[in-house]
């Protein structure tokens, strides 16, 4: 029950902050100061970016095996992006898959960084 409601609390913190990053990409887009193509892919620069920090706080707070932690957060993030394509958009494309693949690999990696830089510094 105490590592269910750490998944939740770092999930929620995620999609918290996964929110504002999304009004900011609304803001730009309607002030039309980028084209639609340049916003797309500072999306997933900024998205892999988010995750990688993420991850490296998970990493540091696990004690061991820090790729499982950044799996298992990473594929709970994905699912719930996921569900919510589905029920907004209705759409699923090879496209859309390699993206939660991203999200998977940026947390994983995240979390072997971070547990790693918690090993450095003991």
């Amino acid at each position: 029950m105490k590592n269910l409601k750490k998944l939740l609390k770092q999930t929620g913190w995620w999609l918290f902050f996964l929110f504002g990053y999304v009004v900011i990409l609304m803001l730009l887009n309607y002030t039309r100061l980028f084209t639609y193509s340049t916003i797309v892919k500072f999306n997933y620069i900024c998205v892999s970016i988010i995750l990688l920090i993420f991850g490296i706080l998970t990493g540091r707070k696990c004690d061991k095996k820090g790729y499982i932690e950044g799996i298992k957060l990473g594929s709970i993030i994905s699912i719930a992006l996921l569900i919510l394509n589905i029920i907004f958009l209705r759409t699923f494309s090879l496209k859309i898959f390699l993206y939660y693949i991203l999200i998977i690999i940026s947390f994983t990696i995240g979390s072997i960084i971070g547990i790693n830089l918690k090993k450095a510094k003991k």
